[in-house]
């Protein structure tokens, strides 16, 4: 052998050598591949699966070889579907492909996108690469859900603010003249009901804005726990004796950022549809547990950030739902329940405060398998605080000068009304720039301001801020239909009055903020009823 050339023998060993490891390198892709891989001949007969083919139909190769691709890799009555795409890879020069639905080895039928290529090897073949789509198209479903949910939850709360202004009015009117009629008096039975009607309104509104997630919530530092300890007595009562309550608390559970009223009605709504789910009895479980979500997939289906939570359970063993009734299950007004009992927004408002509270929520469910609702909460970054003592009540009459601007006329005319009959004087303007104009030309101290949160223009609390450094003796008080006080802005003496609210919570809320004691209820904030 001459030095620095290779002896022809030499040489083809080394190639053989090279090839060998290719050779056995395709077969073993082929195998380890995570996607579905079928090899057709032209005719569409099966001449080999891969292993993760054949573990998800659940049959061997050997059992399937010769048999037509729409024959086994399609259900039948998707098999004419799965001819007709098998005749396109065919005809297709380039790779294609097509969407299938494929029965699984657990009974399930699953969209599989097919990426085909015909190939001359062997006298023809088609390669087929089968990407399960399973998890994709529940993404895809949970975002649909979520956008549908979002649109509908904004028109709940439109809905709402418009009807909480009409029910103001409604509401306040019949206190003006409940408040002049003796008790005695025969009128007075009948405005009570109307009284009564109002007070339904109210509530109503309130589970469309808790869906829309635009109620008024006092998130704080909450034991959910001893929420949940201290509605056990409550909830026995509300589902009955034939229902088995078990109540499963995590000692160590930290505690979650929430509003404790919100909690407990929510707590109650499920209870409600747990029982009615199990008219024959049956049983349910409530579990807390703390939880650290870390997998950002997971994290995206249910709509909230990677982090620490608490999980509330609530677990029944009833009639449970099928598909259809679960994606709908959170919509307003829509019920599975026969006319007359309920109203379908039980379940819609849970679903609000959950997401207002910055939580996520998911349900498992299948017909006569119950339903378990898994709430998670996120954890607050500090102890639950214990209540303290309800402060008192001062007098609601006074003499202070309130410029009142709100843009729905009959609203502004009924609280105009209702301040000057205990004393107040009143400059009242319909919008923003109405309201700078009339304060600034006012000589006299303006004590307190009680303003719309949206106005035409100016909104209350931009108005505030303008009127402020000119009047820094001005207290400051929002109204509004659906919206919570901007965090921002919940210092310096600054409330928020919820429409629809009663004449009373109007006057305790406007004399406990101008009351120098500080010692009234109002000066905490009040929701009015």
């Amino acid at each position: 052998m001459v030095h620095g050339t290779l002896d022809p023998q030499m040489a083809a060993q080394a190639g053989t050598a090279a090839r060998r490891p290719q050779e056995e390198l395709l077969p073993a892709v082929f195998e380890a591949a995570p996607a579905l891989i079928v090899v057709l001949d032209l005719d569409g007969h099966i001449v080999r699966l891969n292993a993760c083919c054949e573990e998800a139909i659940g049959r061997r190769t050997a059992d399937l070889l010769g048999q037509y691709f729409w024959e086994v890799l399609a259900p039948p009555s998707s098999a004419a579907a799965a001819r007709s795409a098998f005749a396109r890879m065919l005809g297709q020069d380039q790779p294609s492909a097509t969407e299938l639905p494929m029965p699984a080895s657990n009974g399930e039928i699953r969209p599989v996108a097919w990426h085909s290529r015909v190939v001359s090897a062997g006298g023809g073949l088609v390669i087929c690469l089968g990407v399960d789509l399973t998890e994709q198209k529940a993404l895809e479903q949970n975002l649909r859900q979520s956008q549908k949910m979002e649109a509908v939850g904004r028109l709940a709360g439109g809905v709402a603010h418009d009807f909480n202004n009409i029910l103001t009015t409604i509401t306040g009117y019949t206190d003006l003249l409940l408040e002049g009629l003796p008790e005695e008096h025969p009128m007075r039975k009948d405005l009570l009901e109307i009284r009564k009607a109002g007070e339904l309104g109210a509530s109503l509104t309130r589970r469309l804005l808790a869906f829309s997630r635009k109620q008024v919530l006092k998130p704080q530092p909450l034991d959910l726990n001893g929420v949940i300890a201290g509605l056990r007595n409550l909830l026995r009562r509300l589902i009955g004796e034939d229902i088995d309550l078990t109540i499963q608390l995590e000692p160590n559970l930290g505690s979650v950022m929430a509003d404790a009223g919100q909690i407990e009605q929510m707590l109650m709504n499920l209870a409600v549809n747990a029982r009615d789910a199990m008219p024959d009895g049956g049983r349910l479980v409530i579990q807390t547990a703390n939880a650290s979500l870390r997998d950002p997939v997971r994290a995206q289906a249910l709509g909230i950030p990677t982090g620490a939570y608490a999980v509330l359970t609530v677990a029944d063993s009833g009639c449970g739902m099928d598909e259809a009734t679960r994606l709908h299950l959170f919509e307003p007004f829509f019920t599975t329940k026969e006319p007359g009992r309920g109203t379908g927004l039980g379940l819609a408002m849970v679903y609000g405060i959950v997401k207002q509270s910055g939580g996520g929520i998911e349900l498992h469910t299948a017909p006569n398998r119950g339903a378990r609702f898994e709430i998670y909460l996120p954890r607050a970054g500090k102890a639950a605080a214990s209540p303290g003592p309800e402060p008192s009540v001062g007098p609601a009459e006074g003499t202070e000068t309130v410029l009142v601007v709100e843009d729905e006329t009959d609203v502004r005319a009924l609280v105009r009304r209702v301040l000057q009959r205990h004393g107040y004087q009143v400059i009242e303007a319909s919008d923003g720039e109405e309201a700078l104009a009339r304060a600034r030309a006012h000589e006299g101290p303006i004590h307190l301001l009680l303003a719309d949160v949206v106005l035409p223009g100016i909104g209350g609390p931009e108005l505030a801020r303008r009127l402020m450094p000119e009047r820094p003796e001005m207290k400051c008080i929002y109204m509004s239909g659906y919206i919570d006080m901007p965090r921002s802005l919940a210092s310096d003496g600054l409330r928020l009055l919820h429409k629809p609210f009663s004449t009373a919570a109007l006057t305790r809320m406007v004399r406990g903020l101008l009351d120098p004691s500080g010692k009234s209820k109002a000066a905490a904030g009040e929701s009015g009823d």
